[in-house]
């Protein structure tokens, strides 16, 4: 094992030691995975992606926050989700949705799946303000009855 010095870049900082061992010098359990072993396949990023079905049927890169939806659920509060764009309010929203209709499957190998009582399920009314600005209150008026008459057809 030796140890060699390499001046940093502007050659006025100190030097640098970096230590140049041989592969026996470190246990097996500290050394890097073989680099000819084959890559794990890499998941697809959810890109626009905003419902946790089609997330997971498309086996997207996920990372599970069932738990945390669960921990806000029983806290028993009222929350303001103020995020920015595109930090995944809807996302989280449709997760509250799936777990209250009781679509288990969605939640196999995640923190909810057994965390949830899967033997009951909720009626869901989601309102959807995402389509844009509405300019007046008689626009205001007529999406919502627009949107309740969607999710009353859902409930049926």
């Amino acid at each position: 094992m030796g140890v060699l010095f390499e001046p940093r870049r502007g050659g006025t900082a100190p030097t640098v030691p970096v230590v140049i061992a041989p592969r026996h010098a470190f246990p097996a359990r500290h050394r890097l995975a073989n680099p000819a072993a084959p890559a794990l396949p890499r998941k697809k990023l959810p890109v626009g992606i905003q419902t946790l079905a089609k997330l997971r049927c498309q086996g997207c890169c996920y990372v599970d926050k069932s738990g945390l939806a669960i921990n806000l659920i029983e806290s028993g509060s009222y929350f303001f989700l103020s995020r920015p764009r595109r930090f995944g309010k809807s996302l989280l929203v449709d997760t509250f949705k799936e777990l209250f209709e009781g679509h288990r499957a969605l939640f196999e190998r995640l923190a909810a799946a057994t965390r949830w009582d899967w033997s009951r399920r909720y009626p869901v009314i989601r309102i959807s303000f995402s389509n844009g600005m509405l300019k007046s209150r008689i626009h205001l008026t007529a999406h919502l009855e627009s949107e309740a008459r969607i999710d009353c057809h859902a409930i049926d």
